[in-house]
């Protein structure tokens, strides 16, 4: 959770500022490498692992950068969750807001990334997706309503390096990633019409989906030498 995008308005404007999260991951891994706990941390193992905003936050710290007037182009084209959510605030852009959405954000201790259907991809730069070096696992929802792969993610596949490994988890929406709903969520979901939030769309459960996600990240962090041994 971030507090400038979790909880609250979902369509709050400050979602935007992409540059805050990356911002914030650093200063935590400054923490964290001055704290009490500095001798346990292998800073050659340092990984991050988001999901949606987060999933754009850690390819960010991986070395990707945004060509965010890329988004509203795309949005003029196309018609999803993500679009519907944001296009109120596309005057609102300009050339300073560009400038730093468009920022170089990459932190060089992050030796690996996992991106869970992350937000503002079809929007990442050709040149910085081809170039990037740190190891990385896009992990995309089949069935995601909010960031469908197939306009969001397959027409910049062909994009990515060979450094950047890709798994679609079948049947899995985009907020199938977020924890399994507790008894009587979705009565309350639906209270305001979010009952989706907690229904899945395949035949899958979201255990079966977290239980085939973990799996790939794991193997990833792996072969990428971040984890020792594994988490079975």
């Amino acid at each position: 959770d971030h507090p400038d995008s979790s909880g609250g308005d979902p369509q709050r404007a400050s979602i935007l500022e992409v540059w805050t999260q990356p911002e914030d991951v650093r200063r935590l891994i400054d923490q964290l490498l001055a704290s009490e706990w500095r001798s346990s941390i292998d800073k050659r193992r340092i990984a991050t692992v988001g999901f949606s905003l987060g999933g754009t936050t850690v390819m960010l710290l991986a070395g990707a950068r945004l060509q965010f007037e890329r988004f509203p182009a795309f949005c003029a084209k196309h018609d999803d969750g993500s679009c519907r959510a944001f296009q109120q605030y596309f005057a609102t852009f300009d050339n300073r807001f560009f400038m730093r959405a468009n920022s170089r954000l990459v932190d060089g201790r992050v030796r690996a990334a996992v991106a869970i259907a992350p937000g503002f991809i079809e929007s990442v730069s050709a040149e910085s997706l081809q170039s990037l070096s740190t190891p990385m696992l896009l992990i995309v929802g089949e069935k995601d309503q909010q960031l469908p792969p197939q306009t969001h993610v397959e027409p910049i596949r062909h994009l990515l390096s060979p450094n950047i490994g890709y798994t679609e988890i079948t049947d899995a929406q985009h907020f199938s990633f977020l924890p399994i709903c507790g008894e009587g969520a979705i009565a309350v979901l639906a209270e305001t019409n979010e009952e989706f939030v907690c229904e899945e769309v395949g035949v899958k459960s979201r255990a079966e989906i977290h239980a085939e996600t973990l799996r790939a990240i794991v193997s990833f962090l792996m072969s990428a030498d971040i984890l020792v041994g594994s988490l079975d």
